[in-house]
């Protein structure tokens, strides 16, 4: 399109006269140390300068996600159109990793969540290395390694590579890895006596999925599951064994067969340009130019209900796809696939900032720009029935007519292919200018003050139902798309008030008004999602205690959002068989309190214990659907707990730390009509860590120490299960997520 070529052009041009700014001033080079302690991406790591620590309520991953980003971009603009693992993993090559919370991001990257914020390696002035290799009891292949150092006139350089081979906890026949990852990252660094300024070039690619969450299990009144036919919960393989879809083109109908490992994965080939430069008045000027152009697809196993094969009636009966004349008996698990082969995107980012610390005063200005190209943008979907079993089958539905069994699915098992198409094509660009101002009022009450005016453009094409039909063979088909065109103006505004009262602690207080606008991905499908603008308020007020024994922060947090947008196909609880598509515009409410301590009783020993009590609500998540009113508004939000508790004591003697750590969940909701729930469960960590000496350590650790089994999350299919039809799901089978079944992980790390 003429606007990314110009918006490339630019980004070009930005590049060219930075580099000729800092290249006026290319001297003796500077040393500059390498950081290599990955820092927690946990968010009670401890602040600089010793004052309170960031903590943060609990919300919905569908409201408030974890933004990931390396030198100040985030590393997938858009998730649905690229999942963040496809193309960054925290491989060992950064200097710096650190977290944002709720309020900063919100600034920072103008989105509701936290950050995971990552810095590249640049090199180093002499040479060093580091490699590691981690592997599990599933079959783990996890290992990176980087080298870096100095050349020629100031330059320098840091190589790494980042291998992941990962079975996930099943063994599936569909393919060994159900994650392969590589990742290349080549840097070359300029030293000069005020700055520096560096090239990256990172290659990434990605088969596989994270999206294989499902198991089946029998699930009871009280919230607990139980194996069903001797299927182990988080080890069973419940995914079809083959590895193949069937979708439709979207345009002209015609079959295709899709290995989902080949050809669903994701290629990135990426450029950062990025430095920092010191005038004269110690003005700092930091700026990172991206250019990140992918081919990346999507495969999407998402299940929904489990049914008797026995159930559907006499004239029903399924047989194998691959043997049609062996009939199956047994229970059905219905799903819908969701696939698109790899297609291209490109975008273009910029980061730039002027930050300058004076007597009273450390302010900063930035500036971000973000183009995103999304070029025929699709998914094909289609029904899927499967066998209820590890590395289950596919299964052909068979309906009798005039005494013959006729297929009422396609000869691959798909069942109403392309009934839904995601489809979008064109650019969603984010343009903000922010202002941060940290302001020392007095030697005890400190300010900081932070806008954010941000410009949120869509500018391309959907495909409403009017632009669906069949073609002249009647298969469901794309015939046309129709302009869109949707902007928002969204402003943020944050708070920070630090008091420190008394010797060791104070208080502290923070404010969030922050609106966000919709992304182009939301009008993929058929229906206006009538998006709105999002806006959000946030409250928190705390007090904080740090003293060498003993460091404690504690916060009552308020948080209300509105108008986000819930699109789902939503099962009829009377005739399961029949599904309704339906975009909801919805509130949330959530008001907490969370304490987080660190005791240190005696050298060596650290307890770290969080606590953290939320009451997460909807409001205003009232819809009809099947001909039905649903009342959701007031309703506790699904798969969030109510109480948390985390204890992770350590012990640090020689050259060995041994830890451990107990989490506990209250019960969480499965379904948005809280009809059905998942009991209160623990999880259980722990590791022994071994320092050979300063280059060799090793460790190994323990997931689910106990080896509990149970279920977390949701249940498939239950959205529009009421109270009163809950029982029909008590001792039945059912598909849903789980949690990490016991597992061993062994790492070493060697330095040269």
């Amino acid at each position: 399109m003429k606007m990314t070529r110009k918006l490339i052009l630019l980004a070009a041009m930005t590049v060219i006269g930075i580099s000729y700014t800092v290249a006026q001033e290319k001297k003796a080079t500077t040393t500059v140390a390498e950081n290599n302690q990955a820092q927690s991406m946990l968010l009670n790591a401890t602040t600089d300068g010793g004052g309170p620590r960031d903590i943060n309520i609990g919300l919905p991953s569908d409201i408030a996600s974890t933004v990931v980003m390396e030198n100040g971009i985030s590393v997938t603009y858009d998730p649905q159109a690229q999942q963040i693992h496809q193309v960054w993993q925290q491989d060992g090559s950064f200097s710096k990793v650190y977290s944002m919370n709720l309020y900063k991001t919100a600034i920072y990257n103008g989105s509701i969540g936290v950050s995971l914020i990552s810095e590249s390696g640049r090199g180093s002035d002499e040479f060093k290395g580091t490699a590691s290799f981690q592997t599990n009891s599933f079959g783990l292949l996890r290992g990176t390694a980087k080298v870096g150092g100095p050349l020629k006139n100031g330059f320098e350089y840091q190589f790494s590579v980042f291998l992941n081979y990962d079975p996930r906890t099943i063994r599936s026949q569909a393919n060994r890895y159900l994650d392969k990852t590589q990742i290349i990252r080549g840097f070359l660094n300029k030293k000069y006596t005020n700055g520096q300024i560096g090239i990256q070039y990172k290659f990434a690619n990605s088969d596989g999925t994270k999206l294989v969450t499902s198991t089946p299990y029998i699930y009871h009144a009280d919230g607990t599951v139980s194996e069903y036919n001797g299927l182990s919960i988080g080890t069973t393989a419940y995914l079809e064994k083959t590895g193949m879809a069937y979708p439709q083109d979207i345009y002209t109908g015609e079959q295709l067969t899709v290995d989902l490992m080949k050809e669903t994965g994701s290629t990135s080939h990426i450029v950062d340009i990025l430095g920092d430069h010191r005038f004269n008045n110690d003005l700092k000027l930091k700026y990172t130019i991206r250019l990140h152009y992918a081919q990346s697809g999507l495969w999407n196993p998402n299940l929904g209900s489990v049914f008797l094969s026995s159930s559907q009636g006499a004239d029903t009966r399924y047989v194998y796809v691959d043997n049609p004349d062996n009939v199956y008996s047994g229970y059905v698990q219905r799903g819908q696939m969701t696939v698109s082969r790899k297609y291209g995107k490109v975008g273009t980012f910029a980061r730039i900032e002027l930050s300058k610390r004076e007597k009273n005063h450390e302010w900063v200005l930035g500036f971000t720009g973000n183009v995103f190209d999304l070029h025929d943008a699709y998914c094909a979907v289609y029904g899927t029935l499967m066998t209820v079993e590890d590395n289950g089958s596919y299964l052909i539905s068979q309906k009798l007519v005039d005494g013959v069994w006729t297929n009422t699915s396609s000869k691959y098992g798909a069942v109403n292919s392309n009934s839904s198409i995601y489809f979008c094509d064109g650019i969603d660009s984010k343009t903000a200018f922010y202002a941060t101002d940290k302001w020392n009022i007095t030697n005890r009450l400190t300010a900081n003050i932070s806008t954010r005016l941000e410009l949120k453009l869509l500018d391309g094409y959907w495909a409403p139902e009017s632009c669906r039909g069949k073609n002249e063979a009647g298969q469901n088909v794309l015939l046309g798309r129709e302009k869109l065109k949707k902007d928002w103006f969204n402003k943020s505004f944050a708070l920070n008030l630090v008091w420190n009262a008394f010797c060791y602690g104070g208080f502290t207080a923070d404010a969030l008004y922050n609106e966000t606008g919709g992304d182009l991905s939301s009008y993929n499908q058929s229906k206006d999602p009538l998006l709105k603008q999002s806006r959000i308020n946030a409250l928190s007020v705390g007090v904080y205690y740090n003293h060498p024994k003993i460091s404690i922060t504690s916060q009552l947090n308020y948080i209300k959002g509105s108008n986000y947008s819930f699109a789902s196909n939503f099962e009829n609880p009377a005739d399961r068989t029949e599904n309704e598509y339906k975009s909801i515009n919805y509130d949330i409410q959530t008001i907490g309190w969370t304490t987080d301590a660190i005791i240190k009783p005696f050298k060596g020993f650290n307890l770290h214990l969080l606590v953290t009590l939320q009451n997460p609500k909807y409001k205003k998540f009232d819809f009809s659907v099947f001909g039905q009113d649903f009342k959701f508004s007031d309703n506790t939000v699904r798969a969030v707990s109510k109480v948390l508790l985390e204890l992770d004591p350590s012990y640090q003697f020689g050259k060995f730390r041994i830890w451990g750590s107990a989490r506990y969940f209250s019960k969480e909701y499965a379904s948005i009509s809280n009809a059905l729930y998942f009991g209160s469960r623990w999880e259980t960590f722990a590791g022994i860590d071994y320092k050979y000496n300063k280059d060799v350590s090793f460790s190994i650790n323990a997931v689910n120490l106990l080896n509990q089994t149970g279920a977390q999350g949701k249940i498939s299919g239950a959205n529009t299960i009421t109270s009163e039809q809950a029982s029909e799901y008590y001792d039945q089978v059912i598909c849903g997520t789980f949690i990490r079944p016991f597992t061993i992980e062994f790492k070493t790390q060697v330095r040269f």
